[in-house]
């Protein structure tokens, strides 16, 4: 129990925990979880430092302290989900769902990292789409330019390595003239 505490930032009831199995139990092991609880003062502090600077966009400074929190297993869900959100204002969402997933294998209810794993395939999502749609809108620019040149209505002129005219397109006048000239050849070969 004083592990769950412990993981979940609860420090003072951990140790008050500690204290009780190393008194009555004599537990070498508790006596330790006390001893290295020490550092973890420090690093409560960071964390909660850390959030201020996420709130006011110090986000590589945040890190920073979040990093050194997360050495310790000591308030891992709130320093993880915290590392979560600054690597989500990066845009480093790979990093960002390792960290969510460190906190749902503690707590599997946790809400805030439910919220921002689904903010994060909302928008990885979102992203995929704007690629696709993007990809889609060249290739119909691409085919209509194609067919175009085929069709004769633009003429693009290229002279060596160098663009002498980019893009002409016919006039309705042109195509009239070509369609005529078409016709006076069909009559002369009729004749």
């Amino acid at each position: 129990k004083g592990i769950l505490l412990y993981t979940k930032g609860k420090l003072e009831e951990a140790i008050a925990l500690w204290k009780i199995n190393k008194d009555y139990n004599n537990n070498s092991i508790a006596k330790a979880y006390i001893e290295d609880s020490k550092n973890d003062f420090n690093r409560y502090l960071l964390c909660k430092e850390a959030e201020s600077l996420i709130n006011n966009l110090y986000i590589d400074e945040a890190l920073e302290n979040l990093l050194e929190c997360s050495k310790s297993d000591f308030n891992l869900i709130e320093v993880n989900n915290l590392l979560a959100l600054a690597y989500m204002k990066k845009g480093e969402y790979d990093n960002s769902i390792i960290c969510l997933k460190k906190v749902l294998m503690v707590d599997k209810k946790n809400t805030i990292a439910k919220e921002r794993l689904a903010e994060i395939n909302e928008l990885l999502d979102i992203n995929k789409k704007g690629k696709l749609l993007i990809i889609g809108l060249s290739l119909i620019v691409i085919l209509s330019l194609s067919v175009a040149y085929k069709l004769e209505i633009i003429n693009i002129n290229l002279k060596g390595n160098k663009i002498e005219e980019i893009i002409t397109f016919k006039t309705q006048d042109e195509n009239n003239k070509t369609d005529e000239d078409n016709n006076k050849i069909e009559d002369n070969n009729l004749e």
